[in-house]
């Protein structure tokens, strides 16, 4: 099963809409906070088969919510992580004024990418 969700609840109401909160600006969910041992930031799910069309790895790739916040984290941060090509068409890892690791962006190929950058919550 690919990308089961643990944890939060962000439709407290049950309408099929997020509940948000608003305060000086910035929006959040609303609900309880998740505590980081909740299994929602450390339960590993599937999210690249390894017979994927697009996992050139060829193997099944996990990641936890720790890893989407990490992978987040590494997205276009001045060159060093995750970049994208000025067309769209290319992504790859930035280091050092150097971008290596790069393929088409093809549907999650970007987990491919994380996993051999060894980001942290990606396996």
């Amino acid at each position: 099963m690919l990308g089961s969700l643990t944890g939060g609840n962000v439709d407290l109401n049950a309408d099929g809409v997020a509940d948000l909160t608003t305060s000086k600006g910035a929006v959040a969910f609303s609900g309880t906070a998740l505590s980081s041992s909740s299994a929602a930031w450390t339960a590993p799910v599937t999210v690249l088969l390894a017979t994927d069309a697009n996992n050139y790895d060829h193997v099944t790739i996990t990641a936890t919510g720790n890893g989407l916040a990490n992978a987040l984290q590494a997205y276009n941060n001045d060159g060093n992580g995750l970049v994208i090509s000025n067309d769209g068409l290319w992504i790859g890892w930035g280091s050092g004024g150097s971008v290596t690791d790069v393929h088409h962006t093809d549907p999650n190929v970007v987990w491919a990418i994380l996993h051999d950058q060894h980001i942290s919550g990606i396996s």
